[in-house]
């Protein structure tokens, strides 16, 4: 490694650490901050590789087996998950049937899937949800919300004309956990008004 190639690397680690005493003590990193040290991460390997001949550093290292002081999390580490979804059709749902809720307005992340009506977490964190449920004059129907078949959260419309209701969650989810909306276990099929029937839910914060 020739004295200028090695100090190049040595200055790029120095400014890899000073992008790191200037992160936040909560861990949060800006999209500036990685993007930042991410052209470092390149610039680094760019040198390493560059190296014809690696030298023997004082501490016994070899000098291309120099690694990053920290670990540096991925821009898409800090991208936003959320969806909104709802009916577009007078949907007739029977006994523990999901609720596709098919006209997908936002699924940042493709967490959703409105094939099947779930949310699967992309990540771990700690998730917001809501669903809103309108029934049909004489027609009251009584939705949940279920987190891998559990139970966490409930919503009724009941039938004296086009009545709504609203719940909202807050749940931990695992990466893979899957949360959907359902009918709960009815005598008969209650119909659901289109539109006005929705699903939305976000990321608050990875744990």
């Amino acid at each position: 490694m020739t004295q200028k190639v090695q100090n190049s690397l040595f200055l790029l680690l120095l400014l890899v650490n000073f992008v790191f005493c200037e992160n936040s003590s909560d861990g949060i990193w800006t999209k500036e901050q990685l993007h930042y040290l991410e052209n470092l991460k390149r610039e680094i390997e760019y040198l390493k590789k560059t190296c014809k001949q690696p030298q023997i550093l004082s501490d016994g290292r070899k000098s291309d087996e120099i690694p990053l002081p920290i670990d540096v999390p991925s821009i898409n580490e800090i991208q936003p998950i959320a969806f909104y979804a709802q009916l577009s059709q007078t949907l007739t749902i029977g006994d523990l049937q999901t609720v596709e809720y098919d006209v997908v307005r936002v699924n940042v992340g493709n967490g959703y899937d409105k094939r099947h009506g779930h949310f699967t977490a992309p990540v771990t964190g700690l998730f917001y949800f809501s669903f809103t449920v309108m029934s049909f004059p004489d027609k009251s129907v009584h939705m949940e919300i279920v987190k891998n078949g559990v139970v966490f959260g409930n919503c009724f419309a009941d039938g004296h004309g086009y009545e709504s209701g609203t719940s909202t969650v807050i749940t931990q989810l695992d990466q893979g956990d899957m949360v959907w909306v359902r009918h709960v276990k009815a005598e008969s099929p209650q119909p659901l008004h289109p539109l006005y029937n929705a699903f939305t839910g976000f990321l608050i914060a990875r744990t």
